[in-house]
């Protein structure tokens, strides 16, 4: 079961579909596709990475904070209305899962470093 929003979060970024099959599959995705589908906003190679960190860190710290705090809940208030609603319904799902049988076989299946046998109960 997602955490922290991310059923509302992450289908607002790459779309319904994609977010179902990521959820529905625990599908793993590479960084250059996490790029493409909006998931990220910098893709950077290694051994650039701590310069290109300090010029975004620079560019920001040095910016105008007040304006940022604004534009931050602009911004969350015009895409996160939906948030409380679905983190809601996530932490419901999570206290019913946790006490299925099948949350105790995928929990001793990761113990165990094998494949889950989920039974459906």
């Amino acid at each position: 079961m997602p955490d922290g929003g991310a059923t509302a979060l992450l289908g607002a970024a790459i779309g319904r579909p994609r977010a179902a099959r990521m959820a529905l599959t625990a599908e793993k995705v590479p960084a250059a596709t996490a790029f493409d589908w909006g998931m990220i906003s910098h893709q950077v190679e290694d051994a650039s990475y701590d310069t290109e960190l300090a010029e975004l860190l620079h560019a920001v710290t040095d910016g105008p904070t007040q304006s940022y705090r604004w534009i931050k809940k602009a911004l969350a208030a015009a895409t996160l209305g939906e948030l409380a609603p679905v983190q809601a319904i996530e932490a419901d799902g999570q206290r019913v899962l946790i006490g299925t049988d099948d949350f105790r076989e995928g929990a001793r299946a990761f113990r165990e470093r094998r494949r889950p046998d989920f039974q459906g109960r």
